[in-house]
């Protein structure tokens, strides 16, 4: 029973010193520790936040643009930027011999050579060259001014020839002169009747050689249309001797008075 006793002291003591040992550090190894600990944290931080600061930018958005060709209008004075050649109108001169086909090498030179027989003549050049060709058929303004005042002059010689003077105008005629074949014979109107309308009309009326009435106009009203248009009517079937001087039948004008009054009228 002794021996395991003395056995004890001597295993445990050597564990304790080693303890000691591992875990006593100086002083430079733990501030190196100290340090490593802190730049791997610093590290793992910086990992951490790097894309915070400095965050990825965001895809543009690309913007699709379609191009399109336009040619360029050329002002049509300008002969200089015209076209050397136009081969359409020169291939369309060529025609086919249906009897004898021709070789593709013929149509090919044929068609190479056309363009530089092709000349395009600038719509300036064409019309002074069609003004040209006009000229000598065209009557300059000066002979055309001239031939109109020669037909003027001479249509208003024509007319002041073939123009007969004018006949004088008619005159009044005197009222003692005026004589009836028929006398007028106004209606009175019923509906004037029964309104009570009543008036003079002064009736002017141009008398021809044969004494008819031909115009027959109102030179003063009675105030009442009926009354005025019954007058005229009653001119108008009239018939007037016809009125002559020096044994010669002449028209002219006359007043006719016409009275419409309800007590005289039957």
């Amino acid at each position: 029973m002794r021996g395991p006793a003395l056995l004890s002291p001597s295993v445990s003591r050597p564990t304790s010193a080693a303890k000691d040992e591992g875990a006593e550090l100086t002083s430079p190894q733990r501030w190196t520790v100290v340090i490593a600990i802190g730049l791997l944290h610093l590290g793992a931080a910086g990992w951490l936040l790097r894309p915070a600061m400095n965050p990825v930018p965001p895809p543009s958005r690309e913007t699709a643009l379609r191009v399109d060709w336009i040619a360029a209008v050329e002002p049509a004075g300008s002969p200089t930027n015209a076209p050397a050649a136009l081969p359409t109108p020169a291939q369309a001169l060529v025609r086919p011999v249906r009897s004898s086909p021709v070789a593709p090498a013929a149509l090919l030179s044929v068609s190479a050579r056309s363009p530089a027989t092709v000349s395009v003549v600038p719509p300036d050049a064409q019309a002074a060259r069609a003004a040209a060709d006009d000229a000598p058929t065209r009557p300059t303004e000066a002979s055309v001014s001239s031939h109109a005042v020669a037909s003027l002059s001479v249509t208003n010689a024509e007319d002041a020839i073939e123009v007969p003077a004018s006949p004088p105008a008619p005159k009044d005629l005197p009222a003692e002169s005026v004589q009836y074949l028929v006398p007028p014979a106004p209606v009175y109107p019923r509906l004037s009747r029964r309104q009570g309308e009543t008036g003079r009309v002064l009736v002017r009326v141009y008398i021809d050689e044969a004494g008819l009435p031909r115009t027959v106009q109102l030179s003063a009203s009675s105030g009442h249309a009926r009354l005025d248009d019954a007058a005229r009517q009653a001119v108008q079937q009239a018939r007037f001797k016809p009125y002559a001087e020096n044994g010669r039948p002449m028209g002219g004008w006359a007043l006719i008075p016409l009275t419409f009054d309800l007590e005289k009228s039957p």
